[in-house]
């Protein structure tokens, strides 16, 4: 979240990259935080309720063994796209990619 990066380096330098660590220290620490980060942080949390919602069935049927956290979830349902209810594959393309780049979750590397 490039809203949230000057507040990261304040208030989370020491949180590890990935797995959440950051998002949940912003979080914890939200009240201090600039509008836009504020913001930005709502709006992911949003996408991720609406997200487990939406994918609930499917992560269910198709992830059942996958443990939760560091994006494990997300790359299941990602590599049974195909499987996937539309429901849940619109909902997977507005997840964050792991490691709080911002970037859609099927969004093509740049080269």
């Amino acid at each position: 979240m490039a809203a949230c990066r000057t507040d990261a380096a304040t208030f989370c330098a020491n949180a590890a990259k990935g797995g959440g660590e950051r998002l949940k220290c912003l979080k914890e620490n939200q009240s201090k935080l600039a509008p836009d980060c504020q913001a930005a942080i709502a709006q992911v949390g949003s996408q991720m309720r609406n997200f487990r919602q939406a994918c609930k069935a499917d992560r269910e049927a198709l992830c059942s063994n996958v443990q939760k956290g560091s994006g494990g979830i997300v790359q299941c349902l990602k590599s049974n796209r195909d499987k996937l209810s539309p429901a849940c594959g619109e909902a997977l393309s507005s997840v964050p990619e792991k490691g709080g780049k911002g970037r859609r979750a099927d969004a093509q590397p740049q080269r």
